[in-house]
């Protein structure tokens, strides 16, 4: 009984870890064709501000990669761990804090793209310095409404462990593109205002 606990734990720990490399290779990935894409933009400002979420965000996808090859599940409170049941509830109440954390962000995103619509006025929005503001918004805004908040949830812990990884993988791509996204409107607003 115990050795197939631990086997479980291992298969999750495995699952988990897997499920940070690809959010890592795939912000990676996402990042050099968005790069491409705004180098125009970078070499008319003539900053890397960019690289700051960039960055940071990579170092709390590794920093969260080697947390869930240590150790994938939460700690659980001595009587949950007695049942399947206690753990899932464990698990599905870990999710309360993306939920809350989602609704400031989404709430901010709605906010702050009208006002840069407004400063941009519509007929710049898709001009060289405007365009990779709304890239980062709007990707925001698609990954928090298509993969994060839908929620569902399995009756197996294991999954409800790595589902809580994924989902926090995305909560991050969330939450950096809307800083590179904040990072553009700020340097547009003091071009402005020169």
């Amino acid at each position: 009984m115990a050795e197939k606990a631990h086997d479980e734990e291992a298969k999750i720990r495995k699952l988990a870890c897997i499920a940070w490399v690809l959010g890592i290779i795939g912000w990676i990935i996402v990042w050099l064709v968005i790069y491409l894409g705004c180098l125009r933009f970078l070499f008319f400002y003539g900053t890397l501000w960019l690289l700051i979420p960039f960055v940071l965000c990579l170092i709390l996808m590794v920093l969260g990669g080697i947390n869930a090859r240590k150790k994938a599940q939460l700690p659980y409170p001595p009587e949950a761990q007695k049942t399947e049941e206690g753990k899932i509830e464990c698990e599905r109440e870990s999710f309360k804090w993306i939920s809350t954390y989602m609704a400031n962000l989404l709430l901010a995103i709605t906010i702050i793209i009208p006002i840069a619509v407004y400063l941009a006025g519509t007929e710049n929005i898709l001009t060289p310095e405007w365009w990779p503001f709304f890239l980062f918004e709007f990707l925001a805004l698609g990954i928090a409404v298509g993969l994060i908040l839908p929620f569902f949830w399995p009756h197996k812990c294991s999954w409800l462990i790595l589902l809580r990884h994924i989902k926090t993988v995305f909560f991050l791509y969330v939450v950096f593109f809307f800083l590179s996204g904040l990072i553009v409107l700020a340097l547009n607003v003091c071009n402005l205002i020169k």
